[in-house]
């Protein structure tokens, strides 16, 4: 992410509105690759000026995770979230799928909460299974899949499957995957929030917190 954002940084951050690194991938895909689907269209109707706050935008995104990774757990969640919302937006106007990213960001989230049972001792969520394990592992074989076909000079764009139709397929996919990553995300960062929030109240009128002392012992 941030050598992609340094690269952009080098030529879009400018103020000449007759230049647009955000068209510059648009035109090139409505026109060239035909991705004329969603609100691809309302791209036509931007002020020149908007556009040029996205080009500064996307750099200012891509250029930042360090600094919220960094800041803490709560700042890095933040962080996917805007992330997400970033690729799903390019999923929209760019038709430009991203379903590869919800692997990357997802484990970061503590998925137990959605996945899990609770605690008899303190409510906390348990882990019904180590999710993490088939994700890596049928990541690894699709990666590895892809890249032999590649090699042999075959391949598909999307989970084998080949054809015309594979662009709109894989572009409806990546959306309901990166809308439920959002979901996700989202939910753990305010799940987070008001945890925090909760120990800190605790912590001021004195009140025990249970999951740490359970924790210490």
């Amino acid at each position: 992410m941030f050598t992609a954002g340094f690269d952009k940084a080098l030529h879009w951050i400018n103020f000449d509105l007759s230049t647009s690194g955000f068209l510059s991938w648009f035109y090139g895909g409505y026109y060239t690759l035909d991705r004329k689907l969603l609100l691809a269209p309302l791209v036509l109707k931007l002020h020149p000026h908007l556009t040029k706050v996205l080009d500064f935008a996307a750099v200012a995104l891509e250029l930042s995770p360090f600094l919220f990774l960094l800041a803490g757990r709560t700042a890095w969640r933040a962080w996917l979230l805007i992330a997400t919302c970033f690729h799903l937006a390019n999923a929209l106007v760019l038709n430009i799928p991203f379903y590869f990213h919800v692997i990357v960001y997802l484990p970061f989230v503590a998925l137990s909460r959605f996945f899990g049972r609770p605690n008899a001792a303190d409510g906390t969520p348990n882990a019904v299974f180590a999710w993490r394990y088939p994700v890596i592992l049928f990541a690894v074989i699709l990666g590895v899949a892809h890249t032999v076909q590649r090699v042999r000079g075959g391949g598909s764009y999307f989970l084998f499957i080949e054809g015309e139709s594979v662009v709109s397929i894989s572009l409806y996919v990546s959306l309901v995957l990166l809308a439920l990553c959002s979901v996700l995300i989202a939910f753990d960062l305010a799940t987070g929030i008001y945890g925090a929030r909760l120990y800190v109240d605790r912590s001021r009128r004195g009140v025990p917190d249970l999951s740490t002392k359970i924790n210490d012992q």
